[in-house]
């Protein structure tokens, strides 16, 4: 299972829908979660290798399957969780596919509660299985 206390990345440009991702991880036990609003600020950090990576699909330069691409190319074990506002399992299913997002959430009143069940579910990052 994934300890309380392995480092979790969170990119979100929505700054209090952002906070409120934060809040229900630390209120969950995950006191090592790490909130950026931009995605140059995370990838410089990368090198504190995050075991989860949770980014929102629509960012200001990337999209949140093209910012995981690229922290893949530095960090290849990690768990990836892609956000959206809009679930459109056609449009992300090849590129998820393809960029080994682990698990896609659709931003709605139980978002929270999935990204904690998801979290919960998961073991050794050596040992991924996409969940998408």
């Amino acid at each position: 299972m994934l300890k309380k206390d392995d480092l979790i990345f969170i990119l979100e440009d929505d700054i209090s829908f952002g906070n409120l991702e934060l809040y229900h991880l630390k209120d969950n036990g995950y006191v090592n979660a790490v909130l950026f609003t931009d995605e140059l600020l995370l990838l410089n950090n990368i090198d504190r290798k995050p075991v989860v990576v949770i980014a929102d699909y629509h960012l200001k330069i990337y999209s949140g399957i093209k910012l995981i691409q690229k922290v893949r190319e530095t960090l290849p074990f990690f768990y990836s969780i892609l956000i959206s506002g809009a679930y459109d399992y056609e449009r992300f299913k090849d590129e998820a596919t393809i960029q080994k997002i682990d698990k896609y959430l659709t931003k709605n009143d139980i978002v929270f509660n999935k990204l904690i069940e998801t979290l919960n579910a998961w073991g050794s990052p050596t040992e991924l299985t996409s969940y998408f």
